[in-house]
């Protein structure tokens, strides 16, 4: 495995080597979205958006390069590590509630989602993560609303990237209605 590092121009975790169409996606998106590179050691992230940096306080000269554990804290849930990290490994899409800590050391519960998105051949070449605030006074949309976004994004966004750029978000069997069902009041 590579090291990634943030900010070299010949690196792949580079923003500007990123697919244009997905990068795009990612950056537009008014729900918290991150792009993981697993072919570099410890699948750094690669592209956060503003929705994310709004959502956790990290800033993405921060964020990009590391892991998302630095997220972790001393109540996140090794069973949720672990349902997260058998996604990555299995190439499959996930939806794990986790005990997550903003940069300024609040806590807050995230359901995050992971999609692996594929490249030429099948290769995956990124894991995509989705992150939702179920944490109640902080809600600025419903679960059945986030679920719905996400849903549509994707669904828009996949045609395109298949045409354009032979890419596809596998986001496997995902109900937005099921978020409803996570998130408990």
């Amino acid at each position: 495995m590579r090291r990634c590092v943030a900010g070299n121009d010949l690196d792949p975790c580079n923003v500007a080597t990123i697919s244009k169409t997905l990068a795009r996606f990612v950056r537009e998106s008014p729900i918290a979205l991150t792009l993981a590179s697993p072919g570099f050691d410890d699948c750094p992230l690669v592209l956060v958006n503003d929705a994310f940096s709004r959502l956790t306080g990290y800033p993405a000269d921060y964020a990009l390069g590391r892991n998302c554990r630095f997220l972790q804290g001393s109540q996140t849930e090794p069973e949720a590590r672990d349902k997260l990290r058998v996604a990555i490994e299995n190439q499959t899409e996930a939806i794990v509630p986790i005990t997550n800590y903003r940069r300024d050391g609040s806590k807050f519960r995230n359901l995050v989602f992971v999609f692996p998105v594929f490249g030429p051949g099948g290769k995956m070449l990124y894991m995509m993560g989705s992150q939702y605030d179920v944490t109640a006074p902080s809600r600025t949309i419903s679960p059945r609303e986030y679920g719905q976004i996400l849903d549509e994004t994707i669904s828009i966004s996949n045609p395109l990237l298949a045409t354009e750029e032979d890419l596809h978000i596998d986001f496997g069997n995902f109900d937005p209605e099921r978020i409803a069902d996570l998130v408990k009041d």
